[in-house]
């Protein structure tokens, strides 16, 4: 049977939704033409597991520039942990007066600035996993749905083993690390000293290791060895 999707023909493919693994080993065909060239010219993936990785691997084969969930849905992941976050580290009066929505839609200033800081942050997290990926895959060749994985993988990886050390007690690195992940909006309203205490310890912890481990990962890429990881924890300490 002719697939519909041959009809089409564009630059830029986004699934964002749809069941998943609906494009496999058995089907990943139906997005290439009659002569067997790609209908899409890059898929950015919005959808966790819509493509399966093999099918991405032979997408690739053919030329598809392809970006994988676990790389293009971290923006969510960023948003989520900082509207959290705004939660913990404002008193109810606080967040009331200065994240809530009025009737008649007037938006309080700080939550228009918070909202765009956010969008900042996620921004410049994007802009380091593709550079990151983009450099790699141009200097060695790996597919970009591999690089995706690794570098989740060593990010993953990385925080682990800050979660179980003992960086988090340099108080220096704590807060330099905080710095570089808080809308500065919110550190301007609260004060660094004030988040510290509002905000449950587990939840730093976990926002510092993975705060730490991204941007060393970004820094030095997902090879870098321990003197590395050493001279990136030393420039935290110096502020």
């Amino acid at each position: 049977m002719r697939s519909p999707l041959r009809d089409l023909l564009a630059d830029l493919f986004v699934p964002c939704g749809g069941r998943p693994h609906s494009v496999t080993l058995t089907n990943w065909r139906s997005l290439l033409d009659e002569n067997g060239a790609p209908i899409f010219r890059w898929i950015v993936e919005g959808a966790n597991l819509f493509i399966t990785q093999e099918a991405r691997l032979k997408l690739e084969e053919k030329g598809v520039i392809l970006f994988k969930d676990s790389s293009t849905n971290k923006g969510g992941v960023i948003s989520s942990s900082l509207e959290v976050l705004a939660g913990l580290a404002l008193t109810d009066e606080e967040y009331d007066r200065l994240m809530v929505v009025r009737p008649g839609g007037k938006v309080p200033s700080f939550r228009e600035r918070y909202v765009r800081e956010v969008m900042a942050i996620v921004s410049l997290r994007a802009d380091q996993e593709f550079e990151l990926s983009w450099k790699t895959h141009q200097d060695r060749g790996t597919h970009l749905s591999i690089l995706s994985e690794t570098v989740s993988a060593k990010i993953n990886e990385i925080t682990s083993a800050i979660e179980g050390s003992a960086l988090f007690e340099n108080e220096a690195v704590r807060r330099s690390a905080f710095r570089q992940h808080v809308p500065s909006v919110l550190l301007e309203q609260v004060r660094m000293d004030a988040l510290l205490q509002r905000v449950p310890v587990s939840y730093q912890r976990a926002i510092f290791a993975r705060s730490v481990a991204s941007g060393f990962i970004y820094r030095f890429g997902a090879e870098a060895g321990f003197e590395d990881y050493c001279c990136y924890v030393e420039e935290l300490a110096a502020g």
